[in-house]
């Protein structure tokens, strides 16, 4: 068996965790993977091979020793309770990490990406509509994927308390190093190392062309005919940086413009009983989520 996974961050989707990810594994007691997202406990197809296949793709060529800090990030994977699952039978020592952003801001945040992926064709003024309809795909990752509280008692159902390390998004944008030092201590590794927490990964940005990102995203599809038979060619462990590539060639530098009222008000009407609940498992005041609005998206 290799190396198992140490710490894993498992959210929240648009919270900050690439750039978490980014500064922890910066450290020389850590090795993380190079990808943006760690999908074998998430996916079916992935977990139901060999562990070892999935430590070849993500690992193999950083060779970690046994005394490093295996670290790994599924931005999704706190939506998941058969993947949480499957993280404790894989380790039932592994460290959680669990990014929590103002849902509003994170709702908006997710709206964006997709947007810039043509996967959404409605403005975001209308996302009191998609709150009412409580189902479907667009209610589960806009508004679904915000309801910590739930999510956060499904991980403590496997994982105790002192194992899982819950972040507030704005201590990571107001002082990166400051909470990096606090995860290092956490962690029980150097905490005087300082990462490049100045530099911030996975920000997004507007998109020059929407039809350039439909057809990228066709092609990146795991089922695309055509990307199968490059994965056949490039070794898989490598296929990301061609993906991530094609990706950025589209991207400008132009930001998008901050949510109407309407729609900041639906979504605080909504959250705000989800809040509280939050706010008693984790003992800290969250009343601000429903003050002020986010500068970053």
């Amino acid at each position: 068996m290799k190396k198992k996974i140490d710490v894993m961050i498992v959210g929240a989707q648009k919270a900050g965790t690439t750039s978490l990810l980014r500064y922890l594994g910066e450290h020389p007691a850590c090795k993380s993977h190079h990808q943006k997202e760690f999908a074998y406990f998430l996916t079916p197809k992935w977990y139901e091979q060999d562990y070892n296949n999935a430590y070849e793709k993500y690992f193999t060529n950083l060779s970690p020793k046994d005394t490093d800090l295996l670290l790994a990030k599924s931005a999704t994977l706190y939506m998941s309770e058969e993947g949480i699952s499957h993280l404790q039978s894989h380790n039932p020592a592994c460290k959680i990490i669990f990014i929590l952003r103002n849902p509003i801001d994170r709702a908006y945040s997710s709206y964006l990406m997709e947007k810039n992926a043509g996967t959404v064709n409605f403005e975001f003024d209308h996302i009191g509509e998609i709150i009412e309809q409580k189902s479907g795909w667009e209610y589960r990752i806009f508004i679904e994927f915000g309801i910590y509280f739930s999510q956060l008692k499904t991980i403590y159902k496997y994982f105790s308390t002192d194992q899982v390390k819950v972040i507030i998004y704005n201590d990571l944008k107001n002082d990166s190093l400051l909470l990096c030092k606090e995860i290092f201590t956490w962690l029980r590794i150097d905490n005087q190392f300082c990462p490049q927490t100045d530099i911030k990964h996975n920000t997004t940005f507007k998109n020059f062309s929407s039809v350039y990102s439909k057809t990228v995203s066709h092609f990146l599809n795991q089922n695309n005919p055509i990307r199968k038979l490059i994965s056949t060619l490039i070794k898989s462990r490598n296929n990301y940086k061609y993906g991530n590539l094609l990706e950025q060639l589209n991207k400008s530098k132009k930001t998008f413009d901050g949510m109407n009222v309407k729609a900041r008000i639906a979504l605080s009407d909504f959250y705000k009983p989800y809040n509280l609940e939050l706010s008693k498992i984790i003992d800290r005041d969250l009343s601000f989520w429903d003050e002020g609005k986010e500068q970053e998206i």
